[in-house]
């Protein structure tokens, strides 16, 4: 079996990951500043506030992307989002904020269907895009706390539009970008 090792990550994060390399503690032995020295407490409050504070870089670029979507500067507005997105997933999995981690990856679902399909997001499908980064706010706000079902539900909705916009290929949204065939 391999050994588990320290490695960091972009924006400072600390994880676990498997190696076949010497044992993290042959080649260094102290942990480095601003890493995590309780490996059995993945949601230590030092790795909570670095989060905190990269979340609020990552939840600003969401709100520039909703408002970009809005203008209708969808192509750098939807992969600003994504970056955003993905990278909020990841970080909030890595502090054990369960709800946030589900929600950044459903919205990462629909923005990634609108780009793949190149289609406009309709103001509804706005709305419920910007409920669900409002909703993201509170649960950053609330450090994690769980507020019931709304987070589940509107993964549910954000499915169901992901779902709904894979549907839409370029070719097939709209008559006038058809190809007649001979």
């Amino acid at each position: 079996m391999t050994p588990w090792v320290i490695s960091s990550q972009k924006y400072h994060f600390c994880y676990l990951r498997q190696t076949t390399q010497p044992a993290y503690d042959e080649v260094f032995p102290t942990v480095p500043a601003g890493c995590m020295s309780d490996l059995a407490a993945p949601s230590a409050p030092s790795l909570r506030a670095i989060f905190a504070g990269e979340a609020r870089v990552h939840m600003a670029a969401l709100d520039a992307g909703l408002a970009a979507l809005a203008r209708g500067a969808a192509a750098h507005a939807r992969d600003a989002m994504l970056d955003a997105l993905h990278t909020l997933a990841g970080a909030a999995r890595a502090v054990d904020l369960r709800e946030l981690e589900w929600l950044s990856q459903a919205l990462e679902r629909v923005i990634g269907a609108a780009a793949k399909a190149n289609a406009e997001l309709s103001a509804p499908r706005r709305a419920l895009l910007a409920e669900a980064v409002a909703l993201a706010h509170q649960l950053l706000g609330g450090a994690g706390e769980h507020s019931g079902k709304r987070p589940l539900t509107l993964v549910a909705q954000l499915d169901a539009l992901a779902r709904e916009l894979a549907v839409v290929t370029p070719c097939n949204r709209s008559p006038e970008h058809r190809t007649a065939t001979p």
